[in-house]
């Protein structure tokens, strides 16, 4: 192919060379950076709403590898957009679990409602009988109050037992996909615990046992039985217990920097993936306390639709193949892009091992999540409608008019194109989703066509773009020399 048809794909190209990047320069620097973000809790400055279509977006993949962005327009009824890059999800399925999901909320918020009316009620004839100090509400001496507080625990339950519905084998194949690393890490811990002395490696023994006898029984769908109730435990709960494990001050302070150094040899981390396990645990009582709050309980009381888009196909763009060809494109670049390669050689051999001319492929590939999501609300003149109806600016924490809320982290050269295109108009869309200020994914595609011919963000995106990778070959050593 001929430069000049390289440079119309200039986006697509440099998400390729950022991916290359860190797929070829990755320390643990950089790693620790990547799993640091990645276990980064939801913002509390985001509205309720937005809080609580993020925990959805996580509650609804079913498979491992799956991503889904959604977002939800208000036009007197709450309409649900949903991407998946699963095959296998389907609308009239997807909408069953939805209004699962819905309808247990709204039980859940209404009986919140009922208890806080309880337990007002109860503080003000306390301090009415000047006894408010030495009564807890809700405890003993509130029978009412003690069942609404059990009523509270078995709507919680019924919502996550809703969910493990849907993701037990999502969770399952987590543990499994890694599972030999972890049995790694627990031969490393034993050779540690060696010079350790009596107290210390008892505690780490513990933990290590505990942590892998629940991931065994996940794994293998074995029954777990709570000690001292003799009650067989849901997914959810032994889940919780991994979770309490994690957060105990012993592991932060005994099993963490082990887990570093053995992360550090194999790049396997051991918070991660505890935090890969327990996130849906997470976003189920995210939901569940947010959900309540003003800004998104009355949103419950509307009525709700729920749209899968479409998949979008594209052919993926042609990469160089050779050096010279590599070499004519970075020169190319360079000059528009206001950059200088001074080690030329060193990139495109790292560009060569990265994409050979025998891994490319012409057949029809599919955007991203995010991309697909945004093709579609264009295509059915939501943004427009959006942009005409759109206020001045609002406040960057308050609830916006369209908010992607994603499953997992976007790729940087999504969390860019997104940025920008909100920048072009007012109540564009936001991308608050765990955004991952590292992470790269290649093959990645701009949408074309009318998207970017309305609002036309490629240029901004590309410079964008030139500034990160300048940023990444420094950071590895790659001599570059951006002139701007």
């Amino acid at each position: 192919m001929a430069t000049s048809g390289y440079l119309e794909n200039a986006e697509e190209i440099l998400s390729a060379i950022a991916s290359a990047i860190d797929r070829n320069q990755r320390n643990s620097n950089l790693l620790s950076d990547i799993i640091d973000t990645a276990c980064k809790p939801v913002s509390p400055h985001l509205p309720a709403q937005q809080k609580v279509l993020l925990a959805i977006a996580d509650l609804l993949p079913q498979h491992l590898d799956e991503r889904v962005a959604l977002t939800a327009h208000l036009d007197n009824r709450v309409r649900l957009f949903v991407c998946s890059s699963h095959p296998s999800c389907d609308n009239p399925g997807l909408a069953t679990y939805v209004s699962g999901l819905w309808t247990t909320l709204n039980e859940f918020v209404q009986h919140r409602k009922s208890s806080r009316r309880h337990f007002t009620t109860k503080k003000r004839a306390l301090e009415a009988a000047g006894d408010s100090k030495t009564k807890v509400v809700g405890d003993r001496d509130d029978e009412r109050g003690s069942e609404l507080l059990r009523e509270e625990r078995a709507l919680q339950d019924k919502f996550a037992d809703h969910v493990y519905g849907r993701c037990e084998g999502r969770v399952r194949h987590e543990i499994i996909r890694r599972r030999e690393q972890f049995k790694e890490f627990l031969s490393f811990l034993d050779l540690k615990m060696t010079g350790m002395g009596p107290e210390r490696s008892a505690t780490i023994k513990r933990m290590s046992s505990n942590l892998n006898r629940y991931l065994e029984a996940i794994a293998n769908g074995t029954p777990v039985i709570e000690e001292g109730t003799g009650k067989t435990l849901t997914l959810y709960y032994i889940v919780a217990f991994l979770d309490r494990i994690r957060r105990k001050e012993d592991f932060k302070k005994l099993m963490i920097p082990l887990s570093i150094d053995f992360r550090n040899e194999t790049s396997f981390d051991l918070s991660f993936y505890l935090h890969k396990i327990v996130r849906i645990n997470e976003s189920i009582k995210l939901a569940c306390i947010e959900a309540p709050r003003t800004g998104f309980s009355e949103l419950l009381q509307l009525e709700f639709t729920i749209t899968l888009c479409p998949p979008v196909y594209q052919t993926p763009i042609s990469l160089p193949g050779t050096p010279q060809e590599w070499k004519n494109f970075l020169r190319k670049f360079e000059k528009p892009f206001g950059m200088r390669f001074v080690d030329m050689d060193n990139i495109v051999d790292m560009l060569l091992r990265t994409y050979t001319p025998a891994q490319s492929d012409s057949r029809p590939i599919r955007y991203h999540t995010e991309i697909e999501l945004l093709t579609y609300l264009y295509q059915t003149k939501v943004l427009e409608n959006i942009a005409a109806n759109a206020p001045a600016k609002k406040d960057p924490n308050s609830d916006e008019d369209l908010f992607i809320a994603t499953s997992h982290q976007p790729c940087l050269a999504c969390s860019h194109y997104i940025e920008h295109l909100g920048g072009k108009k007012h109540g564009m869309p936001s991308l608050g989703s765990r955004s991952d200020g590292y992470r790269y994914a290649f093959p990645w595609q701009a949408p074309g066509g009318g998207l970017e011919n309305t609002y036309r963000v490629k240029r901004a995106f590309s410079d964008e773009m030139t500034r990160n990778i300048c940023f990444r070959l420094k950071k590895y050593g790659v001599l570059v020399k951006a002139d701007k």
